[in-house]
């Protein structure tokens, strides 16, 4: 697995975020999430790996805060759910994956016999 994550959110529409762009112009961005720096077989950097994954996913998709309406809002979270989920299969790291739907991982130990 490469030490950089390049996270593509070919399945993200920016309408809410882009309010301007027609419609019908559906875009796509990538944005490089780095991970060299975490130990993602801990809680802690699990955490922050999920951090990260929801920043660049905010950065793709836009903020919902600020005057909008409820469709506008509704896309933006839906695009952020979808890129966070589609990233995290992506990734497919056990304890990322565990952490990102509240589950405990859980660490299975075999005997040498």
């Amino acid at each position: 697995m490469s030490r950089k994550f390049a996270i593509a959110f070919a399945l993200c529409t920016m309408f809410g975020a882009m309010a301007a762009a027609p419609a019908s112009a559906a875009q796509t961005m990538t944005v490089r999430v780095p991970y060299a720096d975490l130990n993602l077989n801990t809680t802690s950097g699990a955490s922050r790996m999920l951090n990260r994954i929801g920043a660049a996913a905010e950065t793709v998709c836009g903020d919902h805060s600020g005057l909008m309406n409820m469709r506008e809002r509704r896309e933006i979270r839906t695009c952020r759910t979808e890129t966070t989920q589609n990233v995290v299969a992506t990734l497919n790291h056990p304890v990322v994956t565990a952490m990102y739907y509240h589950r405990q991982p859980t660490i299975i130990v075999a005997s040498a016999n």
